[in-house]
């Protein structure tokens, strides 16, 4: 949601026919966007990791 301003479901549901051949939103991002979405995940896993409250 962060990263598309759309939750997988919603891509799913927009793009049929994309879905159907099992591609995904990934699928269809520059270069640029899967680096911050690489670099987002591993942000979340550490603080995952801490034990950091989502509201935080």
């Amino acid at each position: 949601m962060a990263m598309f301003n759309c939750t997988a479901k919603d891509w799913r549901e927009a793009n049929k026919k994309h879905a159907k051949k099992s591609m995904n939103i990934r699928d269809f991002s520059s270069f640029n966007e899967l680096v911050v979405l690489s670099n987002l995940e591993k942000l979340y896993a550490v603080m995952i990791a801490e034990n950091i409250d989502k509201t935080e």
